[in-house]
């Protein structure tokens, strides 16, 4: 599983998404995990 920071996610959200469709991303925020893009087929 992928993890990067929130204003990274921001910045690259188009990639944020295909990369999605390989494995799930977690988003963070000041260390703390606060939301995960992942496919819609898992």
């Amino acid at each position: 599983m992928k993890t990067v920071s929130a204003s990274e996610a921001k910045q690259r959200f188009a990639a944020l998404i295909d990369a999605a469709a390989r494995e799930p991303a977690v988003i963070f925020r000041q260390k703390r995990d606060v939301a995960v893009v992942l496919s819609i087929q898992e």
